[in-house]
């Protein structure tokens, strides 16, 4: 029985160690950065908080071009959707990673083995 999309998709994002502990690392710093942007104060005189960097710069470059549209929608600088789309940026990414992988390995989409045709 062949695998449905919903679940190629699945095994490609998460299904290999590479894209699930890029995801790991991704949403404990997207994580990090919502509780620190809302609920962490920091004083004017002290700026603002560097934490949000890092995650912009895991998920680049798809964080980046993500950026542009939270600029052009008006919500940029708001703590829920910029993680918001740190989230999505990282699961572009996760994807990307594990059709490399999946490329490197040689396998088909749904297959457990490596396709040596």
């Amino acid at each position: 029985m062949r695998p449905r999309l919903p679940q190629q998709i699945f095994r490609t994002i998460v299904g290999n160690p590479f894209s699930a502990v890029y995801l790991v690392i991704a949403f404990a710093g997207i994580g990090l950065t919502w509780f620190d942007a809302t609920f962490v104060g920091h004083p004017p005189e002290d700026g603002a908080s560097m934490v949000g960097v890092l995650p912009i710069f895991w998920t680049a470059p798809t964080s980046l071009l993500l950026s542009f549209l939270t600029d052009a929608m008006g919500v940029a600088g708001r703590p829920g959707p910029a993680c918001l789309m740190l989230s999505l940026a990282a699961l572009i990414n996760a994807t990307a990673i594990g059709f490399i992988v999946r490329l490197a390995r040689g396998t088909r989409a749904g297959a457990a083995t490596p396709n040596y045709r």
